[in-house]
């Protein structure tokens, strides 16, 4: 079976072509730029660049696939979450499109698309299945959950994150430390060659009590305000605010799983 897929819940307009679930014959991907003067995503601004964009990205998949519409068999858009205004721009050009070929129109949850991404692979040769039930760490932009994969499509949350997730914690102190959008690629860049390390920060996710990233944003910024070296203080904190390097571990005691999975979905 040939999906032609599209992904448009927040700010990079997304569209491939995936054969029998798991093969990827075509992904094209566009980022949004728009949104660097405003040091944060726009929802209305996002979702014109997904309909200024999509039209075009879509006709460069099924180019690079060497495939024509007819030649799919259903297209799939995300459907949330996400930002509703960019979710309605995906979702209503693919059910367009659906309709104008007589194809079945698939609606995907934009969370368990970022566990599924575990089961695909690009090439000839399949890569290994992943085994269920699993552990499973979801990094996606307002959502930082790890959950229990008992069966495909069926989860058990274990924890999750009080109030911002990863992404919108990388963007916020950023911003405050003036280094401009989006977070991730920024803090990181400041903090590579950095040897001040002296905050502690967190090096495991506990389930039922994953960190709340806000108190801590709080915490920088008033140390920022009252420090006379700006400089040597976005450095230092840059530093401290990039995760450790390392395998992630999970705290998961009364499970005794061997699978585990992440699915990120973020630029940082």
């Amino acid at each position: 079976m040939r999906i032609l897929a599209i992904e448009t819940s927040c700010d990079e307009t997304g569209v491939a072509v995936v054969d029998d679930g798991r093969r990827i014959v075509s992904n094209i991907v566009a980022s949004q730029l728009a949104h660097q003067d405003t040091g944060g995503i726009v929802p209305e601004v996002a979702a014109r660049e997904h309909l200024r964009a999509l039209d075009g990205i879509t006709q460069h998949a099924l180019q690079e696939a060497g495939v024509e519409l007819r030649a799919v068999d259903a297209v799939a858009a995300t459907v949330g979450p996400g930002l509703v205004g960019c979710l309605l721009v995906g979702a209503n050009y693919g059910r367009g499109l659906a309709l104008a070929a007589g194809l079945p129109f698939i609606g995907v949850n934009h969370l368990e698309g970022h566990v599924y991404a575990n089961w695909l692979y690009e090439g000839d040769t399949p890569t290994p299945e992943p085994e269920i039930p699993a552990v499973v760490l979801i990094v996606s932009g307002a959502h930082s959950d790890l959950v229990l994969m008992e069966g495909h499509r069926r989860f058990r949350p274990l924890g999750r994150t009080i109030d911002d997730a990863a992404g919108e914690a990388f963007d916020k102190v950023a911003r405050l430390l003036g280094l401009g959008f989006p977070g991730g690629p920024a803090i990181e860049q400041v903090a590579v060659g950095a040897r001040e390390r002296q905050h502690a920060r967190p090096d495991a996710l506990e389930s039922g009590a994953l960190r709340s990233y806000p108190l801590l944003n709080k915490l920088w910024r008033r140390e920022l305000l009252v420090s006379e070296n700006v400089v040597y203080r976005r450095i230092r904190l840059a530093s401290d605010f990039v995760p450790r390097e390392g395998p992630i571990r999970f705290r998961t005691p009364d499970l005794h799983l061997s699978q585990k999975m992440c699915g990120f979905g973020l630029k940082s």
